[in-house]
């Protein structure tokens, strides 16, 4: 997604961003949901998508596997399928 030339990402401010992210929240009544959240999941979805540890940490931005390791969040249920 290119950057417009003053540096934002979505086209408004960090703090615009926030705030949506707090109004949605509450709207939905979810009290323990944080922004930083997201990227445990999205990074544990890229191994569920088959990703290799090499392939998820050049997509994530982690220098190091056990950094990685702590992003992700294996389900037992997917492990058990795997193993059969």
């Amino acid at each position: 997604m290119p950057r417009s030339i003053d540096g934002r990402l979505f086209g408004c401010t960090q703090n615009a961003v926030a705030m949506v992210w707090k109004k949605t929240l509450a709207r939905l009544e979810i009290s323990d949901l944080h922004w930083h959240d997201l990227r445990h999941e999205g990074i544990t979805l890229l191994f569920t998508k088959g990703l290799s540890p090499i392939e998820a940490s050049s997509i994530s931005g982690h220098k190091s596997f056990v950094m990685l390791k702590r992003y992700v969040h294996l389900r037992a249920a997917n492990l058990l399928a795997k193993i059969g």
